[in-house]
Formats: C-alpha cells, structure tokens, sequence
C-alpha cells in the first residue's frame, strides 16, 4: 500500500503526516510532534488536495496510543537518550528532531505498555530537570483511582 501524506490543521498550527490507505480511510504511519488528539496508528478520514496529499476531515477510529512530548536542550542530550532507551524497552517508540538548541521528541506508548512504568520514566526525567513533557492525547485508562 501507498503512503500518502494527511494535512492535519490545529490550533497548534498545521502539521503534515504519513498516513497509509485502507478501505475506512488513512491509518496514521508516524508520531505527531505538535498535534493534540492524534496518535499513531489512528484510522482517520481525509479529503484530497493533491496527488498523495490530503486534509484531514476527521477520525474514524482512535487507536490504544497515547502521545507524550518531550523537550530537552543539548547539555541534557545524554541523559534524555539513556530515558528514551528505557522507554523503548518497557516497548514505547519514538521519533526524534533535532535542532541547534535542543531536541522534540514524540514518544508513543502502545496500548499494551505499562502506562504507569512509561509515566513513570517520563516523571523522573522532568523531575531530574532532564527536559519538559507535554501530553498530547494519554489514551491509557487511569489506574490510581482518579477518573
């Protein structure tokens, strides 16, 4: 199957990502870095544009995805790589972009992850002053009795 690209607009500005085609619609190929309530793997609908380019109308179905930010400057780069790693052995994926002054990283968390294990990494980095999280969409349930 093609990859195509969807145009997703936002208050957080407009953001373009891989998307796959299926007969409901496009299954979302990467991580968003600045959009909220979209994760990997959600199925959504779009509109074409271009040859391979379309715009986002709506989701069809949200996957069991969550979606974490995190921010980290260039004195901080080693200690944020060895978090990621523990990350993506507890099963998390990421995708990283980096600049002059620091790194923005989507970090996805499968729905079959421990969410409390992930939270947990991502905690101890902020805590550590290692860089700054964002939540995007957090999909898992909760499980310390809040709702």
């Amino acid at each position: 199957m093609d990859q195509v690209k969807v145009v997703f607009e936002s208050e957080e500005g407009t953001e373009a990502l891989w998307a796959t085609s299926v007969e409901r619609g496009f299954v979302v190929d990467n991580y968003p870095f600045y959009l909220k309530g979209v994760c990997f793997e959600d199925v959504v609908e779009a509109q074409l544009l271009a040859p391979g380019i379309y715009r986002y109308t709506g989701t069809v179905e949200k996957s069991g995805n969550s979606l974490y930010r995190v921010w980290f400057d260039a004195q901080h780069a080693g200690r944020a790589t060895a978090l990621l790693a523990d990350l993506v052995r507890l099963g998390c994926g990421h995708e990283r972009g980096d600049s002059d002054g620091g790194s923005l990283v989507a970090v996805n968390i499968p729905g079959a992850v421990d969410a409390d294990a992930a939270w947990k990494i991502l905690e101890k980095g902020l805590h550590e002053e290692t860089w700054v999280v964002q939540e995007g969409d957090d999909r898992h349930p909760c499980t310390d009795g809040e709702s």
